[in-house]
């Protein structure tokens, strides 16, 4: 498959270090979000002026997961690698 003028190929490419350690690092994110979801809601609150209950927070925390999981995904796809 050709994309941006590059060929990619869906076969397993293993992620390297870094990759492993961005994931790690937003996955520490995303609980550090979810643990501190209250706190967070308020200043959020604070700063935007208007209603942010801890939900939204923990909907954040999940967006966060689901960027490390797609950036380990794009890794093993190949997508990350230079040509």
């Amino acid at each position: 498959m050709r994309l941006y003028g590059r060929e990619f190929s869906f076969r397993y490419h293993p992620p390297v270090l870094g990759t492993w350690l961005v994931a790690l690092f937003l996955v520490a994110v995303a609980v550090g979000i979810y643990v501190k979801r209250r706190e967070l809601a308020h200043l959020q609150a604070a700063i935007l002026g208007g209603s942010v209950v801890p939900g939204c927070v923990v909907a954040e925390a999940i967006f966060v997961l689901l960027i490390a999981v797609a950036f380990i995904v794009a890794a093993r796809s190949g997508l990350l690698t230079s040509p």
